[in-house]
């Protein structure tokens, strides 16, 4: 089922400002592209792939945390798993990972 109406409402709150923000800077940017390079003919497939790629981005801020650091969100992982760090894992504790090493040769 759904969540409350007072957590829907908060959620909202929390990440509108974030979003706004993002689509101002983003879509005045898109248009002036639009109208100024896109040739009219190709004007609709120009906006419906740029959709998708604000689809990705809007989706990418919804799933976030509403942390003041959402910067610092993006490379880190909460983990469960009682075994790292011999145990001695909480609840809260954050796991950095460095993209760069990670071995995806598999």
């Amino acid at each position: 089922a759904g969540e409350s109406w007072q957590y829907s409402r908060d959620e909202a709150k929390g990440k509108i400002k974030g979003i706004m923000f993002t689509a101002w800077k983003f879509w005045p940017l898109v248009h002036c592209v639009t109208y100024g390079a896109i040739p009219a003919r190709h004007r609709i497939l120009w906006v419906n792939c740029v959709d998708l790629f604000w689809n990705a981005i809007l989706a990418s801020m919804a799933s976030g945390s509403n942390d003041d650091n959402e910067e610092d969100n993006d490379n880190n992982i909460i983990t469960e798993d009682p075994t790292i760090s011999g145990g001695n894992v909480s609840d809260d504790d954050v796991i950095t990972l460095n993209p760069l090493l990670i071995d995806e040769s598999d």
